[in-house]
């Protein structure tokens, strides 16, 4: 079970050491110091992070790309990191005793139509993991599987609002909805206590929407969530250990 005021612990313990570690605990946090610190980025997104990250699961992390500042073992700054599928496999082995949920992420915005209803959402294509990020709860049918996984199915999971834009009172459980050009049936319907905007996404399986629109293998950004049994040292040193072989993998200057 999560214990915040244990996390919370954590998170002063790795805010006062912001030189020696680009990871916490809390994803606004983690989120602000990877970007600044991993790859460069400055700082001014914060309210943006803060409102992307509302109601989210609070033990979770986000690693996104982004591009270098400083020129590092003759490449030149300015250079994008692109995470891929060996950068998920890579993290998830590694570490697989500090992580308890974990996830790859690819995303666009694309049209959504249900008879004459349509609208623009936001698509994810993830892992079954992934739930608990969002705290989505199922209110009607099922979350992604790994079978789904598997057999790269065109299956979705809906939010709530997208189920009342496009069904008005029906349920969308079983029915087809066409996602530019290509029909995916609904299997679940999800609520979000993050907000209106957090039940507004549909979540597809990563395999399935990578196959589709990322063949080269490319990731948007990495989820993960950390071990609860982890105490404040072990935190400390996974971070930083994270960190330290993203960094050499990806040949960032330390």
């Amino acid at each position: 079970m999560f214990d915040l005021d244990r996390w919370r612990e954590i998170f002063q313990a790795i805010s006062k050491n912001k030189l020696r570690t680009a990871l916490s605990g809390f994803t606004i946090t983690f989120a602000i110091l990877l970007f600044t610190l991993l790859f460069g980025i400055g700082n001014g997104l914060k309210h943006t992070f803060e409102k992307q990250f509302a109601g989210d699961s609070q033990n979770s992390i986000y690693i996104n790309s982004g591009n270098t500042t400083k020129p590092y073992k003759g490449l030149q700054s300015g250079r994008q990191i692109q995470f891929r599928n060996e950068d998920s496999k890579f993290i998830n082995e590694k570490f697989e005793d500090e992580i308890q949920f974990f996830s790859p992420n690819i995303q666009r915005s694309m049209q959504v139509i249900y008879k004459g209803e349509q609208n623009r959402y936001t698509i994810r294509g993830v892992y079954p993991d992934y739930q608990p990020f969002e705290s989505a709860v199922i209110q009607d049918g099922r979350f992604l599987s790994y079978l789904d996984i598997e057999n790269r199915v065109k299956v979705v999971a809906v939010g709530r609002l997208v189920e009342k834009d496009l069904f008005g009172n029906l349920s969308a459980v079983g029915k087809n909805i066409n996602i530019e050009g290509i029909s995916y049936k609904v299997v679940g319907v999800f609520n979000d206590p993050g907000g209106d905007g957090d039940e507004r996404f549909i979540y597809t399986p990563f395999t399935t929407f990578q196959g589709m629109y990322k063949p080269n293998d490319e990731l948007d950004y990495i989820g993960l969530t950390f071990n609860p049994k982890l105490n404040i040292n072990q935190a400390l040193a996974f971070t930083n250990s994270l960190t330290k072989m993203l960094k050499e993998k990806h040949n960032v200057d330390p």
